[in-house]
């Protein structure tokens, strides 16, 4: 494919068109692609254009690195418990195997994440921004099984495993949520109006 660049108009400033080579007599066909797919590049602290907020992006990766970091706080404090004199019964080996299993999950997804920032990695490859939404998902289901285990009625957990359980579990739910917004951001291009089109086809057909 070769890249085709025609006199820019203020509706088409936000694409790049290719087009691949004519067949047949035929104009060559016309494929408008977002900045943001073809940049092939996120754009992480960026601030929305209108709000001047996080972006989908960064809020996606502030929610992950805050779940990390409250399934550490979860088994570290069964870890603690453990050292204990006093025996570890079943629900202080549950808080340890829960916490620690969503930590070192978790902790995979933000070196996949930091690997792909710093360009070890491409956004495009197995990791795309609709495999980690996907990924996310078996997590609300793990934290499901968490706080039914500390919240019960005559559970012996304390209190950090029951709060910090919680919120793991909606934290991964708002986790999912802006992973896939993140998805429908960067890895889909923008729908092209049909005027635009309509502008570009003429400027291909007649010169």
């Amino acid at each position: 494919r070769r890249a085709c660049r025609p006199s820019p108009t203020p509706a088409m400033q936000n694409f790049v068109v290719y087009t691949r080579d004519e067949e047949d007599g035929e104009p060559p066909p016309s494929v408008f692609v977002s900045q943001a797919e073809a940049s092939f590049k996120a754009q992480i602290w960026g601030p929305h254009p209108l709000s001047g907020d996080l972006s989908t992006y960064g809020r996606k990766l502030v929610l992950l690195v805050t779940v990390w970091f409250l399934s550490l706080v979860i088994w570290g404090a069964a870890a603690n418990n453990i050292a204990d004199p006093r025996p570890c019964d079943g629900i202080c080996t549950w808080q340890l195997i829960c916490g620690l299993i969503s930590w070192l999950y978790l902790s995979v997804l933000l070196i996949f994440n930091i690997l792909i920032e710093y360009q070890k990695m491409s956004r495009y490859g197995f990791f795309s921004h609709l495999v980690e939404f996907i990924c996310y998902l078996p997590l609300i289901f793990w934290w499901v099984c968490g706080i039914a285990a500390f919240s019960a009625a005559r559970s012996t957990a304390e209190g950090v495993a029951i709060v910090f359980s919680w919120m793991c579990f909606f934290g991964t739910i708002a986790l999912s949520f802006r992973a896939y917004h993140s998805y429908l951001e960067e890895d889909r291009p923008d729908e092209v109006p049909e005027e635009v089109q309509l502008q570009f086809d003429t400027e291909q057909r007649y010169g």
